[in-house]
């Protein structure tokens, strides 16, 4: 029997985010006859650990830099893949002073602050010598990485994908009616929904300006994500007169539910990668008001499977959400557009395949 490669992952971070839910599926759906796998979180616990737990995927906390090591040393990995900047640029040099030298980052967005500092940038770079490849989930960021003096040939650029299967399951209008009933939702009201972490770089409060714009329309909000922004949105809101239509959800584990009740998805973001948001929403068949910022023009194709504005725009933002909520029959052919394109373009299979290719090209060299 052919020997399994043995591959080892450290994440920064156990929230449940867009990188959080790539990394885990993937090793979900990883061959498991040809990889063994194994995860250290290199930080404190946190929800996204329950789904590993459930898939009996193998993982341990943090317990410290020196256990870390050996735990790490223990396992023998043939490639260690890192998620995360602080990750990687804490590890990088380490595991090659440990003998480590199949190491793979992943870059899935440039800043969690909505500008890149000088110092990531230059750090980044500095270390990147310390990778074998250095993964691109766009690419915008496989251009970015290019610029700043990256070799193309350690650049790997894999596109971020989604189970459409999973998402394009409409339901059936007694469900939906209970679902808004649940939610307090009103029934006739056009549903508009953002999935994001509350944090600035997702620019929820740009959004919260574009539907005070509009507040006179017949609409609710749903805001599903978690965040230390949320008092501040929850009291902005109410500012702008809004808290009787936008509807602040938490961190939930029924998405395709939810987007199966959406008629419009915004995602206002500063800076993305390749946001499995906006995946997400078109795999369900919603179409799409985004920034044109990362990837997200590699994703939405403007007038087509939905619209895109610059960041801090909320006059144009809430432009084009009118737009669609005065134009059932748009919203239906971008929705079936953005589900085509994520079917033909975005497809989860082809990331996992190709993962798996670099994995075993970087154990055969």
């Amino acid at each position: 029997m052919e020997k399994r490669i043995k591959v080892f992952h450290i994440h920064g971070s156990t929230g449940i985010g867009g990188t959080e839910k790539i990394a885990f599926e993937f090793l979900k759906k990883i061959d498991k006859e040809r990889f063994e796998t194994c995860v250290l979180f290199d930080c404190p616990e946190g929800d996204i650990q329950h789904y590993y737990e459930k898939e009996k995927i193998s993982f341990m906390n943090s317990l410290g830099l020196l256990k870390n090591i050996r735990f790490i040393l223990g396992f023998a990995p043939d490639i260690v893949h890192l998620y995360g900047l602080r990750v990687n640029l804490k590890w990088r040099l380490l595991l090659r002073l440990l003998g480590l030298r199949n190491v793979v980052g992943t870059l899935e967005g440039l800043t969690n602050t909505g500008r890149v500092g000088f110092w990531r940038i230059k750090s980044d770079v500095w270390t990147s010598c310390f990778l074998r490849k250095y993964i691109a989930v766009s690419g915008k960021i496989a251009g970015y990485l290019k610029d700043k003096g990256l070799s193309e040939d350690k650049i790997e650029l894999i596109y971020n994908g989604v189970e459409a299967g999973k998402f394009n399951k409409p339901l059936l209008l007694e469900k939906k009616v209970d679902l808004k009933k649940h939610l307090g939702v009103p029934l006739d009201s056009i549903v508009i929904s953002c999935v994001a972490n509350l944090r600035p770089v997702k620019g929820h409060i740009f959004l919260i300006k574009a539907l005070s714009i509009l507040k006179e329309m017949n609409f609710s909000v749903l805001i599903i994500g978690e965040g230390d922004l949320k008092d501040r949105l929850v009291e902005r809101s109410a500012e702008k007169g809004l808290d009787d239509k936008v509807f602040f959800l938490g961190g939930r584990t029924d998405i395709p539910e939810l987007l199966a009740i959406t008629d419009i998805f915004v995602l206002p973001s500063l800076s993305e990668g390749m946001p499995v948001s906006v995946m997400e929403a078109m795999a369900s068949g919603v179409p799409v008001v985004a920034t044109d910022v990362g990837g997200v023009s590699e994703l939405v194709i403007d007038g087509e499977t939905g619209f895109l504005v610059p960041s801090q725009t909320p006059e144009l933002l809430a432009e084009k959400i009118s737009i669609l909520m005065d134009d059932e029959e748009l919203r239906k052919t971008m929705g079936r557009k953005g589900l085509e394109r994520i079917k033909s373009q975005f497809a989860f299979e082809t990331m996992v395949r190709k993962t798996e290719d670099l994995y075993r090209r970087l154990f055969s060299n």
